[in-house]
């Protein structure tokens, strides 16, 4: 009679455990669902991200080609200086 004792009382230990368990369930579901809306989000701004390259790159390639037009003016500069003075 004593192993089946000890076998309920196992039983009654591990419905504890598993009503222990189910008390836990909507916590982690809410975990899950307050994950889930924060991976969206970086989702939605790395989507932003990702719209705003085009631009960027676009931007860049501008502020290149401004930096060559002004290397550019300075060589011709400095090539008229060059051939305008008159040698010493």
């Amino acid at each position: 009679m004593g192993e089946v004792a000890d076998v309920r009382h196992d039983v009654a230990d591990l419905v504890d455990q598993v009503a222990d368990l189910a008390d836990e369930v909507p916590d982690i579901s809410d975990d899950v669902a307050d994950l889930t809306r924060e991976v969206v989000d970086v989702a939605r701004d790395v989507v932003d991200v990702n719209d705003e390259v085009p631009d960027l790159n676009r931007e860049v390639r501008d502020f290149d080609d401004d930096v060559n037009a002004l290397i550019d003016e300075v060589i011709d500069v400095i090539d008229a200086t060059i051939h305008s003075t008159p040698p010493p």
